[in-house]
């Protein structure tokens, strides 16, 4: 049976034939399909020098005051798109780009609709794949707090027309406190 994985049979499974009845039950169980994603902080430079990550979910970066026209603050968040289920499937992800950042030196694998950087990726059972996006903090006093950087599976697809088995692990983020210090 397609998209299916036998599980156990009752016993005379060889077809051998007697007068009295007798039921042959088979167990199959539905196979998986489902596609996580993890996004995590690669790395943070702030006017070229490179800020030390410690936690690849939240980092903070201080910039000063007198410099924040001047700053460059440049973010690198890697992504980890996993099919963990059992059928070979497709995914779009779907990068939301925070308010007050741009992208720069998109990989070729993305598409802009609006603020939203969109990829297709097909991946066959257990196998995973790595994406990444650089992001430009806009210098403006007013540009500070909490950037929440998220990543979620939008569409997916497979030849058994499952749905996933689990959609908890469809949406993940990281986020980059930016603090102006005197």
């Amino acid at each position: 049976i397609p998209y299916y994985e036998f599980v156990e049979s009752t016993e005379n499974t060889k077809g051998v034939l007697t007068e009295k009845e007798d039921i042959v039950t088979y167990y199959y169980r539905k196979l998986t399909f489902n596609f996580s994603v993890e996004k995590t902080l690669v790395g943070i430079t702030l006017n070229g020098n490179s800020v030390k990550v410690t936690n690849d979910k939240l980092a903070k970066v201080e910039v000063r005051a007198k410099q924040v026209q001047k700053t460059e603050l440049i973010v690198n968040y890697g992504i980890k798109v996993i099919n963990d289920g059992e059928i070979k499937g497709k995914a779009t992800i779907e990068e939301i780009i925070p308010q007050g950042y741009e992208v720069i030196d998109q990989e070729e694998y993305w598409e802009t609709t609006g603020g939203v950087l969109e990829t297709e990726v097909e991946l066959d059972v257990g196998q995973e794949t790595d994406l990444s996006v650089k992001l430009k903090w806009l210098n403006d006093e007013d540009n500070v707090g909490v950037k929440n950087n998220i990543v979620q599976i939008g569409k997916i697809e497979n030849a058994a027309n499952y749905e996933e088995t689990s959609i908890l692990d469809n949406t993940s983020s990281a986020q980059v406190i930016v603090g102006i210090t005197t």
